[in-house]
Formats: C-alpha cells, sequence, structure tokens
C-alpha cells in the first residue's frame, strides 16, 4: 500500500481517537455538561394569574395559568408546580405546561402558607398563622411530619440536608434537618420581615421585606454576618431567588421581578415587568436527557478499543 495513504489513515485514526478519547474522559470527569434550559414561573395575587418567563425575562406565557384567587407562593420540580392561594389556604398541583393536577391538592391547613419548598418528594409549607412547618409527600399530598414553634414563619430554602425557616414577627432564621430536628432555632438574629430565602455557594441571603427590600448575606454554615445590606429594591418585596449567578426579586408594590448580583449590584431592576403585585417567584432548570452525550461517550469507548486493535495490527503487517 502507499506510504502516503497508510499515513494519512493513520492520521485519521489517531484524530478520531483523541476526540473520543477526550469525550469519553470529559463524560467520566463530569466535566462535558449540556446546558440546562431554565423557566422562570411567577404568581401574581392581584390577578391571580401566574406567568412564565425566560431566562432572559421575556414573556412566554403571562397567563400561563389564571383564575387562581390570591396567588401567592410557588414551587417547582421536574414537571410539577405547586401554588399557595391565599383566598382558600389551599396548595394546588399543576403542571409546567399550564395543565390542573388538583386545584385542590392539598387543603383544611386553615392559615396562609407563605413559603414552599421541595427537598426529593417532600414539599415544605411554612403556615404562617399557626407557627408551623408541615411536610407533605409530593405525590400524594399525604401529611408526613410538622416542626412546630415558629414565629409567623415565611421563606423557606433547603440546602442538602439542611431547611432554613424565616421568622417574620421575630425577624430571626430557624436552622432544621429535612428531617424536622432542630439545628438552631436562632441561627440568624436582627433582620426585620425576612421572607425570601436563597441559599448558593454557602451563603445564605435573606430578604427583609419591613426594610424596602433590603437583601442581606450570611455565612450558611454559622449564620454569621457578612453583609447585612447586600442591596435594596428600595419598594415592597417579598421572594428571592436564583438565576444562574444572580438574584431575582419579587416586587410586590411596583409589580416587577428585579434581577442583581450575588455581590450586590443591580443588573436590571425590572428585569420582568406588566405583573400585578407578584409575591414570590421560582426558577426551574431543566437539564435534557444525557442519553446522547452517554451513547457518544459510550460509543467513544468502543470505538477507542477498536482503533487501538487496528493500529496494533498494523504495526504488526
Amino acid at each position: 500500500m502507499n506510504k502516503s495513504i497508510i499515513h494519512h489513515f493513520r492520521s485519521r485514526l489517531r484524530a478520531r481517537e483523541h476526540l473520543f478519547l477526550a469525550v469519553a474522559t470529559a463524560m467520566a470527569c463530569g466535566t462535558l455538561t449540556e446546558v440546562a434550559h431554565a423557566q422562570i414561573f411567577v404568581p401574581n395575587y392581584g390577578n391571580g394569574n401566574v406567568g412564565e418567563y425566560s431566562t432572559a425575562g421575556a414573556t412566554i406565557n403571562a397567563s400561563l395559568l389564571t383564575g387562581l384567587t390570591e396567588a401567592a407562593t410557588i414551587a417547582a420540580a421536574g414537571t410539577s408546580l405547586f401554588i399557595e392561594t391565599d383566598s382558600n389556604d389551599n396548595i394546588g398541583k399543576y403542571t409546567t405546561a399550564g395543565a390542573t393536577v388538583s386545584a385542590t391538592f392539598i387543603t383544611g391547613t386553615g392559615t396562609n402558607e407563605y413559603g414552599l419548598a421541595l427537598s426529593g418528594n417532600t414539599l415544605f409549607a411554612a403556615r404562617f398563622g399557626t407557627g408551623i412547618v408541615s411536610e407533605y409527600n409530593a405525590t400524594t399530598g399525604a401529611l408526613t411530619g410538622t416542626i412546630s414553634g415558629l414565629s409567623e414563619p415565611t421563606g423557606l430554602a433547603v440546602s442538602g440536608t439542611t431547611l432554613y425557616v424565616a421568622n417574620y414577627s421575630t425577624g430571626t432564621i430557624g436552622e432544621y434537618t429535612t428531617a424536622g430536628a432542630t439545628l438552631s432555632a436562632s441561627f440568624v438574629t436582627g433582620l426585620s420581615g425576612p421572607w425570601g430565602l436563597v441559599v448558593t455557594g454557602g451563603d445564605l441571603y435573606v430578604m427583609n421585606e419591613e426594610a424596602s427590600g433590603r437583601v442581606g448575606v450570611y455565612n450558611a454554615t454559622t449564620g454569621a454576618v457578612i453583609n447585612s445590606a447586600l442591596f435594596s429594591t428600595g419598594t415592597t418585596s417579598y421572594g428571592l431567588a436564583l438565576l444562574g449567578p444572580n438574584l431575582l426579586t419579587a416586587n410586590f408594590t411596583a409589580g416587577t421581578i428585579g434581577e442583581y448580583t450575588t455581590g450586590g449590584l443591580t443588573v436590571n431592576a425590572s428585569f420582568i415587568t406588566g405583573l400585578d403585585e407578584p409575591v414570590d417567584l421560582t426558577v426551574l432548570s431543566v437539564i435534557p436527557e444525557s442519553s446522547a452525550w452517554a451513547a457518544l461517550a459510550g460509543g467513544g469507548v468502543l470505538a477507542l478499543a477498536v482503533l487501538r486493535r487496528r493500529r496494533r495490527g498494523q504495526g504488526r503487517g
């Protein structure tokens, strides 16, 4: 066989080997990832609609859900949305496509649930008037546990096996396990109407509703103050959510969603506009199935073995 042809063929084999090896290695190390698709869902307390928006703040569907009188708080996971309505104190379950699973998924709580959070298949609900965080099975709606002795609980946040609870009237954040055990009932103190909570990068961010939307940041492990006045929305704000590296605020009076860096810089104070008294919001990230990448990596490993056998065979020829 012509030596130039052999050289060209072997060069192509080496190039393909390097490509497949890179893909397989990246998959094994977890460095090859797909871009997550995220959606922002916002309940409007005033008109009872739930809107869906892109991560750029563009409207996808301002009326994804309608007729939810006094829609207040929201949590999401997978294809499910859980929304509390103040008018009847119910928690309804819906799909992210806007279909109703059950408008009365959880009933009979007797008080507003001003905080919702999910951990696995457990839905946590902060029952403001009774000073309780209830735990429910997110599939069936069955009550599975309670945390009591709280003071008008509002915002909730889960990080691993830790549950953070904002106590509105005492200006504190309590720390609990997701199994319901108390770690510290006064983990953070000195707050002013704490509401929305976000945990990211070892930091706990807290929205102070009674301080014109002032957001403070605290050490999520120790509760130590990092910056009690990181930034302020300058208006009545309740909800807080994480969008990539930034924070989103639900600005009730202004009818907007604001965007800020976790360092406290304003990105866009009017990131989403035209809302009707938003109390809460949630960002749902959906990472596409990795089957395509897995198949590529698996094929790469198989092809790598074949290529190596071919090269060994060529070396013997």
